[in-house]
């Protein structure tokens, strides 16, 4: 498993599906109707912009709806990346419920994001990327961005995976998920990663705790209802030990047991830093669940104590005594 992360870049793309972006980027699209409004120009008139929200999709349709009205197309995923690449001042672009696919998203990270000198948080929840569109993000991850925030939540990120063929003799499977936890490997900023609702399964959640024992940047971690089970638990019993940057962790609506309860609970035991683990619908047992609780609870209180230390020598350093002279 730690292998498949560890694997060399370019076995996470392929040289046929670039091509297929490449035939397709400039291409006539045969239902101009379906694209959407054009902000190119708008974009020129707000030279400080930092924060770009959409939804693409059709208000006020009325009798004349059809599927195809709420479609991104090609050319409007052209359009937005142009738009990206020349608004060197974004720093939050969020792109959900707009039934965007691996081809849109590889064509906008290579066409928009990639490099970007200020964007720190992309949300792309509620669309339809999967292995594809992962390992064009984990590119994005590994040193083509200064991404902070990552949100996938509700994507179609499954332990279906593309065989990848390698230079080496082991050519695997990589699926959505093992192309993501390579990204966070390689990534020296990332901070929050939402992969809720993504149906991973315990391959993908194995390959994510893995991650975890090599990123030093990762505070926040959503891994809610993924279909994660005793495997999964296990691994990330194992990396609480070890792991001294996360925060908090989400793990609710998978069906860890009991006994992954009594591993978590002692996993615990000498992490000083885990501040909030979400347990509920688990099937940890309520023993446990409250000695874990409890655990937050005091690392909770020696944070707050700390942070008030760190705030009264910060005062003390600064004051100056020029009212007695």
């Amino acid at each position: 498993m730690q292998d498949k992360i560890l694997q060399n870049e370019e076995e996470f793309f392929d040289d046929e599906e670039d091509a297929e972006l490449r035939d397709g980027h400039d291409a006539e699209i045969k239902k101009p109707l379906s694209d959407h409004f054009d902000f190119t120009e708008l974009i020129k008139r707000l030279p400080n912009l930092e924060e770009l929200h959409l939804v693409y999709g059709v208000k006020g349709c009325e009798m004349n709806f059809e599927w195809a009205m709420i479609e991104f197309t090609k050319k409007d995923c052209q359009i937005l990346a142009k738009c990206v690449q020349q608004c060197k001042t974004l720093k939050v672009l969020h792109l959900h419920r707009s039934k965007i696919d691996n081809q849109k998203v590889r064509m906008l990270i290579r066409d928009g994001l990639l490099d970007h000198p200020t964007l720190e948080e992309l949300n792309l929840e509620h669309n339809l990327i999967s292995e594809a569109g992962c390992r064009a993000i984990a590119k994005l991850l590994n040193g083509h961005s200064q991404l902070r925030r990552l949100n996938l939540c509700n994507n179609l990120i499954d332990p279906r995976g593309k065989f990848i063929q390698s230079n080496r003799k082991d050519n695997s499977i990589i699926s959505g998920a093992q192309a993501i936890a390579y990204g966070i490997t390689k990534s020296t900023t990332i901070e929050y990663l939402n992969l809720r609702l993504n149906r991973m399964g315990d391959e993908g959640g194995q390959a994510i705790c893995l991650a975890l024992l090599m990123n030093q940047t990762l505070r926040e971690l959503n891994l809610s209802s993924n279909n994660l089970s005793e495997p999964t638990g296990n691994k990330l019993a194992e990396i609480l030990n070890r792991n001294k940057t996360l925060l908090k962790i989400d793990m609710s609506a998978n069906r860890l047991g009991g006994d992954i309860g009594k591993s978590l609970q002692e996993g615990l035991q000498d992490n000083n830093t885990l501040l909030y683990f979400d347990l509920r619908m688990t099937e940890c047992g309520q023993e446990s669940e409250y000695i874990i609780n409890q655990k937050l609870k005091a690392n909770r209180e020696q944070d707050r104590l700390r942070r008030l230390q760190d705030k009264n020598s910060q005062d003390t350093r600064g004051r100056t005594y020029s009212h007695l002279f």
